[in-house]
Parts: structure tokens; sequence; C-alpha cells
């Protein structure tokens, strides 16, 4: 089971350890895939044996993450040839053997390195140093030996510099903490000597400093420097600083806990919890949120947790206060772990569809943390509905969302492949110039639907005929768009309307039909397949009802779930959903001047795709960077939504 994202991509939904069960190799076949942007196996231990070197031939991946899976070998010295790769993440596998220094160069737009966990052997690559946009670089609890690289002090974004528990020996260079926007060095556990020189140049950014259980025999450290640095377990200790604060056993700080109202001695049955909401007790959907590269390791700023739980509650669209965060803290691996428990806010439970939406946020990276608390995944714990059945927004629960979202996103396909073959068989027949059909009078595409050449009015019995027997033989012509069948409708007293609930309304003034007439009628087509509705049924016609139910503040459904496909009401979260309906209005606009041209419809919905996870090989233009979003060169942090790099 897969699912497509950004221009195409292959990912899971990390809402287990094991959050899809694949198994084998990633064959050398994966490199054919030349188009994918974005590859995510997350935790699927099954996923064995080495990474294959054609894994760069993927020219255009932008997020490679294999975490928690149970890749071995060495990694491929051919990733170097991936300098569109923004973050690459191996934590967590069983890859062994040397870093190679190729997989570094100064072209790369790295933001993310994380090798934490794995067997990895020799020193630090210099490389490493020529990839100046390096943020978060996490190498701990490897078999690393040898020197830190002075070529670290170029990365002058790195903010986080975490190699625990590995081999590493000598001096730390003075550089390293001077970097503009440096936020922690933590590299306890290693055989770190000589002495420790944080110069006289330390960033203002520079809050912790972990160094203990190293072999450092000395140390020189400016008086500018208050923040937190550890040398526990160094023989400095033993020596000059052995009264220093620096040398003592630093305990936990207190960690935070969400504030609940005074509610008395009220207890809650066992199963339910107190809501942070009001004095009353409900059912909260829990799990825990783990942060794998925090910039922070103080857990007393209450300031932070505030700006967590205001995030959570706003992107996830509940009630402001119904968020609890509970006793954050640092697991073995030195993830940052907190409890995160969501209230319902009108009753005791959540609906099914409200726990769907906020497992389909969190699983998928939909919601993203303040940029603070850096990349995440969240494993959520079973829900008791109000039903009394139980259900883990997890795997099960995504996956069944995504292919709710997968039938809607295949009518956009459907809808768009239609456009762009319809408008390729057009041009093709202007260019062996067929007599029929043509796009204007000057032949160029003027983003219309082509004009049916020497096209005459019939007779009303000429009409009766065609559109009682549909055979070739009643063929009134075909063009770019198709051949034409015309539907009639007895109204009564024998009079019939051509094309009744599909034709432009202006023809009725007019009596001329435009191009701005196909796309009324394409607009038409668009609401009966979210609808699974004729455009008349029992004297209600489509369009009037959809645009009275219509509710732009409903961002699921629109306001329109007794008008939907019961298909669609009962998959879910419906990507792109409220696009689609958008683009759907603006086709059936009752002014010809307010719709858009075929061509406009063809770039909208190659846009809602790509925007949604879909590539598509349409030879239309590209649309702007301002309809339904930004433009496919603009590079987005997928940790942090307001920021950007390019």
């Amino acid at each position: 089971m897969t699912r497509v994202h950004g221009k195409a991509s292959i990912a899971p939904t990390p809402g287990s350890l094991s959050s899809m069960g694949l198994v084998g190799q990633l064959v050398g076949d994966i490199g054919g895939l030349t188009e994918l942007t974005s590859l995510d196996l997350s935790f699927n231990g099954g996923l064995t044996g080495p990474i294959s070197p054609r894994i760069g031939d993927l020219k255009n991946l932008d997020t490679l993450i294999l975490m928690g899976c149970s890749f071995t070998g060495s990694i491929p010295p051919e990733l170097g040839n991936l300098n569109e790769l923004s973050f690459l993440h191996f934590n967590k596998n069983k890859l062994s053997g040397v870093i190679p220094s190729q997989i570094f160069n100064e072209d790369m737009v790295l933001i993310h390195v994380l090798f934490d966990g794995n067997q990895f052997n020799g020193g630090i690559p210099n490389s490493i140093g020529s990839v100046e946009t390096l943020e978060v670089l996490r190498l701990d609890r490897n078999a690393l030996e040898g020197e830190v690289p002075s070529t670290l002090n170029k990365l002058t974004s790195l903010g986080e510099f975490i190699m625990e528990f590995g081999s590493l020996k000598g001096k730390l260079p003075e550089a390293l903490f001077g970097l503009s926007g440096i936020q922690q060095v933590s590299l306890k556990n290693n055989n770190l000597n000589d002495t420790l020189d944080m110069g006289g140049n330390i960033s203002d950014d520079l809050q912790v400093v972990d160094l203990q259980n190293n072999k450092i025999d000395n140390v020189t450290l400016s008086t500018e420097y208050k923040n937190k640095l550890e040398l526990f377990g160094n023989p400095v200790c033993n020596k000059t600083l052995e009264q220093s604060a620096y040398c003592q056993l630093q305990q936990s700080t207190s960690s935070y806990s969400t504030s609940f109202p005074d509610c008395g001695s009220k207890p809650c049955p066992s199963d339910q919890k107190p809501s942070p909401l009001r004095c009353d007790c409900a059912y909260p959907y829990e799990g825990n949120m783990f942060f794998r590269a925090p910039s922070f390791s103080v857990l007393s700023n209450d300031t932070l947790w505030r700006l967590l739980e205001s995030s959570l509650w706003t992107k996830l669209s509940l009630t402001p206060g119904s968020v609890a965060l509970q006793n954050p803290f640092f697991n073995i691996n030195d993830y940052l772990q907190v409890n995160v428990q969501f209230f319902p806010s009108k009753s005791k439970h959540f609906t099914r569809l409200e726990v769907q939406k906020m497992g389909f946020y969190l699983s998928n990276q939909t919601y993203k943390p303040p940029a603070e608390f850096g990349p995440y995944y969240f494993l959520a714990d079973m829900y008791l509905f109000a039903d009394g059945h139980g259900g883990v927004i997890g795997v099960g629960a995504v996956i069944g969302m995504s292919i709710g979202c997968t039938l809607l996103i295949l009518v956009l396909i459907a809808l768009m492949l239609y456009a762009v073959q319809q408008k390729r068989h057009a041009e093709k027949a202007i260019s062996i110039s067929k007599t029929f059909a043509s796009w204007a009078p000057s032949t160029k595409d003027n983003g219309g639907a082509p004009q049916l050449k020497g096209a005459r009015w019939f007779s009303y019995d000429e009409l009766k005929k065609f559109t009682s027997n549909f055979s070739e033989n009643n063929l009134i012509g075909s063009g770019g768009y198709g051949k034409v069948n015309l539907k009639f409708f007895s109204i009564g007293r024998g009079d019939f309307v051509w094309l009744l609930g599909y034709l432009d309304p202006e023809y009725y003034m007019t009596q001329q039909l435009t191009d701005k007439s196909d796309v009324y009628s394409f607009g038409v087509v668009m609401l009966e397949l979210i609808t699974a509705k004729q455009p008349i049924v029992k004297g209600k016609y489509i369009v009037r009802e959809v645009r009275l139910a219509m509710d732009k503040t409903d961002e699921e459904e629109y306001g329109l779930r007794e008008l939907l496909d019961p298909n669609l009401k009962d998959s879910g979260f419906l990507t792109g959903f409220g696009r689609f309906i958008q683009l759907a209005m603006q086709c059936v606009e009752e002014s010809a001047a307010d719709r858009p041209t075929m061509s406009d419809i063809v770039k909208v919905l190659e846009n809602i795709l790509k925007s949604d996870g879909i590539h598509t090989s349409s030879s239309s233009a590209s649309s702007s960077a301002t309809e339904f979003g930004s433009s496919r060169d603009a590079r987005k942090h997928i940790y942090n939504e307001e920021g950007s790099k390019g």
C-alpha cells in the first residue's frame, strides 16, 4: 500500500512501529522512478537488505526517509547525486561501514541528516562541512571514531550537532561553539580529550553543551557563557573544576504538564479523564509525539509548551484549550517524547470523522509543529467511541481515509486526463487538416473548445430521430472533444429541451453556443461525479441544490454531505474536495464571462493534483504560483510550513 505526496512519491502512514507491514528489499527498479520527489518508508521493520545504488538516479528527490526499518550494508556513494535532497533520515536501521565522503557536496541543499542508531564506523567525513544549508546533524549511537572535523565551522546554519555514544577523540573545534545558529552540542559518552576551549566568541543561541563521560582534562571557558555545560565524568572534574556546578551530575529539570481547572475532588471513571475545558470527564483522543531533534533540552520552558498546545488546537481545528500535554521527557533514544491528549468540546466522545481527521493530520505530517520542535512522528492509542467500539487511527484508519481521498483524486485524474486527451485530439485534427474542428479563426489555442466548422441548425424531426437512436448512422458529428451526443427530456405536451440540465443558461437568451457553453456543461458533469445524480431529479436542478447547500466554513465537506455520493460520504476526509467544488461552481457561473476557459480548467486540475499529491504528464502550461498553492519550484520546509529553502 502506498500513497502519493508532492510531485510524486511513495510514503507510509507512521501510525505504528510497523506502519504498513512492507517486507523485502529496496531493489534496483526504484531507480526508474525518476519523477519521485518524496520517499518515506518509515517503520517498516520487514524492509531488509542493502539500499540499492540506483537510489542515486532519483535526481528530483527532496525527501528520503527510511527511519525504523531493517536495512543493512553500507550507504551507497551514489546518494551524492541527489542535489535536490533536503531531508535525509536513515536513523534506527542496521546500516554499517563508513559514511562515504561522496554523499556530501557543496551543491546540496540538505537541511536534516539523521544517521543515529546504526552501526557506522570510521570517521565523520570532512566533506560534510561543504553542505552549508545543514541545520540538524545526528550521528549518535554508532561506532564512529576519530576527531571531529574542523570543517564543521563552515556549517553556519547548523542548530544541532549530536554525536553521543561513539568513540570520537581529540579536541573539539573552537569555532563549533561560535556558529551563528548553534543551539545544542551534545557529544557525551565519547573519548574526547585534551583541552575544551569554547573560545571568546560563543553564539548567543547556544543553550546546551553536553560532554559528559569523555576524557577532557582541561577547560578554557569564557565568562560570557552562562548556559548549560555538563562535564560530569571527565578527568577535569577530579582536578580544577571538582566543585564546579559543571561537574555535578545534573538532575532532570521539572517537566511541564497542562494546567487543569480546579474542580475539587470529583473523580472520573477509570476509562475517562478530566477535561482541561471544564469540570467534566470525557474520552480524549490520546497518543505520543516523538520529536527527533528538538532545538532545546530544558523542559521547564512553559512558553514553548503553550506554543505547542495552541499550535495543535489551532491547526487541527479544535476548541482553544482542548489539548493537554503530560510529562515530556527525553527517552532512551534522546527523542523528546510527549503524551498528548485531545478533548472533545461538545460531548464526552469525538465522532469517528473527528478522530479520523486528527489521526490523518498527525500521522501524515499534515500538521507541522513550531520550528523549535523539529521533525516528529505520532503513535496513537486505542480510542473508545460512543457506540462502545474502539479503534486506532494508525495504519488501518489512515489507509481507509487514503482510499476515500483516492476516490476523489481518481475523479480529478479522470477529468483532467479526459480534458487533456480531448484537447490533444483536437490539436491532432488541426495538424492533419481535418475540416470539422478548429480552435479559432487563427487556428491557435485560445483556451476554449474547438469550433464546429459548417455547423447548421437541425429541425425538430431530425433531432428527434438522432436522439431516439444513437447509432453511427444518426451521428450528428464529432470533433476534438468527442462525439456530439444530444439528450432530450420530455417536459409535457410533447415539447423537448436540448441538453436540459447541461445547457448554458445564456443560450436561452442568445441562441448562441460558445466556448464557455462547453465549460458550463463540464462543470455540471463535475457535480454529477460527486453526487452520483442526474442534473435534474424530480424538478431539482443539481447546480442550484449545490449552490444553496454550500458552506465554505465546512472545510471537510463544504456543507454538501447530504448531496454526496455515498461512496464519498463514508470515506472520511476528502483531499482536495473544497478546491474541486470551487472549480465546478466557477464553471457553472450564470455569466459566461465569469467562467474559466477549458485550458484554465486543465491547469487548475493539475494544480489541485500536484498540491494534493499526484503528478501528471500533461503538456499544458503550469498554472500560476498564486492559484491553489505555490509554484513547483518553491522549496518547502516539511517541518516548518512558514519557512522555505531555495
